[in-house]
């Protein structure tokens, strides 16, 4: 959810034909164009849906089919228009298209809408108390998993038939699956208690390819097939224990666990409920705590982090650099602490400071004088003298700290999840505060960034409500950012003062805005309309 998601339960991802990528979650559909996020929920009146609990998706034409557990409907793709047909069939359901109609399945049954005439609706026959947990659809045949039922069925001419399997000697089998994946003229299908097998749908026989007992105890969830270069890959999602990677020969190649050792292949959870490719080969991994996104270049490029280096471990996680000259540089770390590093002779050393300067993360490192740096972890901050490597904590309570802004060599800015407090140097002590709201409006009071100017105005920005000035004096608090922006879920993230236009600068998920301090309700909206690569 930090990065843009209802929700961090994600049943469902899919690209629709326009490229973009949508995904079912517990609190509505999000919406992804590469750039920013957009939701979609019960509580929203221009976008809203029948459920929050969305279970599944289903690319369409131009429109998305959802299916919440109280009824479906489709979004067009072109307007986002929300459309939810008039019979809404509760359930545990599945999608699936064929032709010119979409089937939905529920408590009562598979219904099949005609896409031609969305009122005409049909009860698939011998479909009724039976839940079924996956669809897939080839050769205008569809091949459907129900719970608790061995074998799987095909729907034909609107027809349900059960089809068990048979084994090399022709004997039927009681094999339970849980997940399949089409390929060529075949059914690749992962079981309950056989691991994976291989079946004929003519024959309906099938041959057994990999067994371990890892696989077997995982409880497998999904499978689908990447094509990378020359080598094909299968990847298997289970209920518990990541993704394990096969190759074409059915030979494990690779395991992805949460906090991997690597860290171009850690999981948001161990517990996978999609996999889907999208067009670019990139991999979409649907999980209890999110999305995990992972891409061959992406893998490449995160995989270089000061490995020739002895003392700052290989695979650390870099959240800010400040430069203390042309060749030197401090660099704080997510788990590993602060390091004075020296690009010349590329050495660096460890800076001894308190532990939880360490355990939660340094975020931010600001010069507010001549060797001297202001260092800021989630949750303190304090003064470091770099010639001597002295530090000394300051004595400053607040929420949860994104940044730190030098207003003078006397004083610093702190902004948190908290507000805003003003810490004197010279005094050693809070000299301003910001008013705490009720607990109902705690979210309105996260602040991302911070700037004072000459009049001792305090420009904060608001991640959830964008640019604001707080008077010291009385506390009072003037709003600049678009309210229409700001319903829309626009995401504020830093800002910069520009003394040559003196302007404040507001970069978010919407673009960039520039605000100037003389009238800063009339600001210029830079995004990808006019010039940026991409909004966000």
């Amino acid at each position: 959810m930090e990065n843009g998601l209802p929700s961090d339960n994600c049943f469902k991802s899919i690209q629709a034909a326009d490229g973009t990528i949508w995904v079912a979650t517990l609190h509505g559909i999000a919406r992804y164009n590469g750039y920013r996020w957009i939701h979609f929920s019960q509580e929203q009146k221009n976008k809203q849906l029948p459920s929050n609990w969305v279970m599944d998706l289903c690319s369409y034409g131009k429109n998305i089919w959802f299916h919440t557990d109280r009824g479906s409907g489709s979004i067009s793709t072109q307007t986002l228009h929300v459309k939810v047909p008039k019979n809404k069939h509760l359930g545990w359901g599945k999608l699936f298209s064929k032709k010119d109609e979409m089937y939905i399945s529920s408590w009562k049954g598979i219904y099949c809408y005609s896409l031609k005439k969305p009122y005409s609706i049909q009860l698939i026959p011998h479909s009724e108390n039976k839940s079924f947990h996956q669809f897939k659809v080839k050769n205008d045949i569809c091949y459907g998993l129900a719970d608790d039922i061995a074998g799987y069925f095909e729907i034909q001419e609107k027809k349900l038939i059960h089809r068990t399997l048979i084994n090399q000697n022709n004997q039927p089998q009681s094999i339970e699956l849980r997940a399949i994946f089409i390929e060529n003229n075949s059914i690749l299908a992962c079981t309950k208690s056989n691991g994976i097998i291989r079946i004929d749908p003519t024959t309906r026989k099938f041959t057994p390819l990999i067994y371990a007992e890892d696989l077997v105890k995982s409880q497998m969830s999904c499978i689908n097939r990447i094509q990378l270069h020359a080598t094909t890959y299968y990847l298997v999602g289970t209920e518990g224990n990541g993704v394990f990677i096969y190759n074409n020969y059915f030979q494990k190649v690779g395991h992805w666990l949460p906090q991997s050792e690597t860290p171009t292949t850690s999981l948001q959870s161990s517990i996978i409920q999609d996999i889907s490719i999208d067009q670019k080969n990139g991999i979409w991994i649907s999980t209890e705590k999110g999305i995990s996104y992972f891409h061959l270049n992406i893998q490449k490029f995160k995989s270089f982090f000061f490995y020739r280096n002895t003392v700052i471990p290989e695979n650390t996680t870099i959240n800010t650099i400040a430069s203390i000259s042309k060749n030197d540089y401090l660099i704080g770390t997510e788990k590993d602490g602060l390091f004075y590093y020296s690009s010349t002779i590329n050495t660096a050393k460890k800076i001894d400071l308190p532990k939880s300067f360490t355990t939660d993360g340094i975020i931010c490192i600001r010069q507010i004088g001549t060797d001297l740096y202001c260092v800021a972890s989630r949750k303190k901050c304090g003064i470091l003298h770099v010639k001597t490597t002295q530090f000394k904590e300051l004595l400053i309570q607040t929420g949860s700290i994104f940044g730190v802004t030098k207003i003078s060599n006397e004083s610093i800015a702190i902004a948190s999840s908290s507000g805003v407090c003003i810490y004197s140097l010279t005094e050693k002590k809070v000299v301003f505060e910001e008013l705490k709201y009720p607990k109902q409006f705690y979210s309105e009071q996260i602040t991302k960034d911070v700037f004072v100017d000459d009049d001792g105005n305090i420009w904060a920005l608001r991640f959830f409500n964008g640019l604001i000035k707080i008077h010291p004096k009385t506390n009072r608090i003037e709003r600049f950012s678009s309210p229409s922006l700001i319903s829309l879920g626009t995401d504020f993230h830093n800002l910069c003062f520009s003394s040559s236009s003196n302007a404040l600068y507001v970069s978010s998920s919407a673009g960039i805005f520039i605000h100037p301090l003389q009238s800063p309700k009339k600001y210029t909206w830079i995004n990808s309309k006019n010039g940026l690569n991409g909004d966000f």
